[in-house]
Parts: C-alpha cells; sequence; structure tokens
C-alpha cells in the first residue's frame, strides 16, 4: 500500500468544498494508494459540528485517515486581500508541523481531482528542488494588465518564467528544514504581496522550483488561455492541455462553483452529488438559480417611459427611424 500524506487548509467558509475535493480524490484513487489526510486549521474558529461534518470523508473509503492539526494564531497578523483569509498561509508551516515527514502534498480545496496522486508524489523534487507546482504566468499573453503584474513579480524578486501557482504543491520538507525554510517564509508572512502566500513560497524558493505539467493543477488561468487566449499558448502547450482537459485537476482559482456559475461548473457539482454532505434542496436551488439567470439574460428589457415617449414624439415630427432607437 502506497501512503500519500496530503495536507489542507481550512477555515469554517470552507468545509463543505474541502468535504467535496477529498470526495473527488477518493474517488480517483488507486486500489494500492492510502491517503493520510491532514487539515491545518486554527480549532477556535472550528466548531465540534465542523469538525465532524468534515470527518463525514472517513466514511466514502477505508484507503484514508483524516488529522486535524491546529495551528492557534500563528498568522493573526498576516496581510489578508481579495477575501483571502489566513488559513492561506497555514501551508507554510509544514516542514515544522510535520517533522517526521520527508515530502508531503499542499493542495487548495476549491479543487476536483481527476486521477491518483501516488506516482507524482514519488518522484516529485527528486533532484533536491524544496518545491514543486505547475507554472502560473503566460509568456504569450501581452496586455496591460498581465505586463503589469510581471513587473510586480520582478520587483519582489521572483522568478517569472519558474513562478508557480500555490494551490497544488509537492513540498520537499526534508531539505526545507535544513536550509531553515519556515523562518524565510515567517519573515515575510506580515509583509503586503498581492498573492499573499504565493509570492512569499516563490521569492523564497526561487532557483529550487520543479515545475510540474499542467495536468496536475488546470487553473482557471489555463482553462480560459485554452480556449480564447494566445494561439501560441496552445500550439506550445498542445500535448499538455489535451491531458489537463482529459484527466486534470480542476482549480477554481477564480470563481467558485458553489457561489454561481462559472466555467467548469458541471464538474464540480457532478461531486458534490457523489459527496456525503449531498443535499438534494442544496442542489436544486444551486440550478434554479442558474436557470433564472439565463431566464433574465434571454428576456427582451422592457422600454422605460421615457423611451416610449421619444419615440412617439420622434414619430410625430418625422424623425428617421434610426434616430429614436
Amino acid at each position: 500500500m502506497r501512503r500519500i500524506p496530503v495536507v489542507f487548509s481550512i477555515d469554517r467558509n470552507v468545509v463543505t468544498p474541502f468535504v467535496v475535493c477529498v470526495t473527488s480524490l477518493l474517488e480517483h484513487a488507486r486500489p494500492d494508494t492510502f491517503y493520510e489526510l491532514f487539515v491545518l486549521c486554527n480549532a477556535a474558529g472550528l466548531d465540534d459540528a465542523m469538525r465532524e461534518k468534515a470527518r463525514c470523508v472517513e466514511r466514502i473509503s477505508e484507503r484514508c485517515s483524516l488529522t486535524f492539526v491546529d495551528v492557534r494564531e500563528a498568522f493573526a497578523a498576516a496581510y489578508e486581500v481579495r477575501g483571502i483569509t489566513i488559513a492561506t498561509y497555514y501551508r507554510l508551516l509544514m516542514p515544522d508541523l510535520f517533522p517526521a515527514c520527508d515530502r508531503m502534498i499542499y493542495a487548495d480545496v476549491d479543487m476536483i481531482f481527476r486521477d491518483d496522486l501516488a506516482d507524482l508524489y514519488e518522484r516529485a523534487c527528486a533532484g533536491g528542488e524544496l518545491v514543486a507546482g505547475v507554472r502560473e504566468m503566460n509568456a504569450f499573453l501581452h496586455n496591460e494588465e498581465f505586463d503589469r503584474m510581471k513587473d510586480y513579480l520582478l520587483s519582489i524578486g521572483c522568478d517569472v518564467p519558474n513562478y508557480i501557482n500555490g494551490g497544488f504543491l509537492v513540498m520537499n520538507l526534508r531539505a526545507m528544514r535544513q536550509e531553515g525554510i519556515v523562518k524565510r517564509f515567517m519573515e515575510h508572512a506580515g509583509r503586503q504581496y498581492t498573492c499573499q502566500d504565493q509570492d512569499i513560497i516563490n521569492i523564497v524558493c526561487r532557483g529550487r522550483i520543479e515545475l510540474l505539467p499542467m495536468r496536475w493543477n488546470h487553473t482557471y488561468s489555463h482553462y480560459m488561455w485554452t480556449h480564447a487566449g494566445p494561439a501560441g499558448f496552445r500550439e506550445t502547450y498542445r500535448s499538455e492541455i489535451e491531458e489537463a482537459e482529459r484527466v486534470g485537476t480542476v482549480h477554481y482559482s477564480g470563481p467558485k462553483p458553489w457561489n454561481g456559475f462559472c466555467p467548469r461548473y458541471d464538474c464540480w457539482w457532478a461531486s458534490y452529488r457523489h459527496s456525503p454532505v449531498f443535499d438534494p434542496e442544496t442542489c436544486f436551488q444551486a440550478q434554479e438559480s442558474v436557470c433564472a439567470a439565463l431566464a433574465r439574460g434571454e428576456r427582451t428589457p422592457e422600454i422605460s417611459k421615457w423611451k416610449r415617449l421619444r419615440r412617439r414624439l420622434c414619430r410625430a415630427v418625422g424623425i428617421k427611424k434610426s434616430y429614436w432607437q
């Protein structure tokens, strides 16, 4: 049996997405894979009912275990932005929180897995790299917003071509402990970085990052670039894109499907239906809200009283129709 340790960070707001995420992970586990699941949390903000709800993932499969790890107030003063909570920083403590582990996988909860992680876990960081992840940037995209982001990354000391998304990582904890990486992480934790801990990981681990294929973290940006982005991106990464579209981990790094309709909405709700937290009423209400939004968009807008009056006046004085639309 291959034992694969996977770490998540949660707070009270994402217990249901966590359960759905783990459901997809366990549904795609091979017969010889056992997932050791760890949840980083502030115990004071996660009551017994929420813990019990999270523990229901253990009923999905006998080939998993779940352990809560209390980080207390470790990042109480850390910078928060764009509604991303303090929980995102918890992964920075992993080398010290798990002293017996040489290597672990970290994953965000806004993901749907579609493949087993054992092979990746066993071969990642084999060359002594500190961390392995999927590239975040697109060298083929040139616009004002993206160029501004590249300038920002250079200004904070990141290696732009090897800048990775922090939502899915294989972390070489043994090497990080040997090199005192946690102390270096913590020196940056209070600074106002745009991408918070993701920037910190890229700054501190610069030059020691392994790039993984897109399939292991198929983000919202990757999906949009594939279907509406630069042709150069699609041509250069064609084989990676095809693999990611077929079996890649879906990462809702932009809009969240439990909040409303978004790209790949169907993947998340399919896993929700299989999860132990499935509620038919919640599922119905989500579908009903999407249908109502579509209906509103297709409905011809009602003409205002002022526009109706303007049309009458224009017709009365003989003004051409094109002027009074």
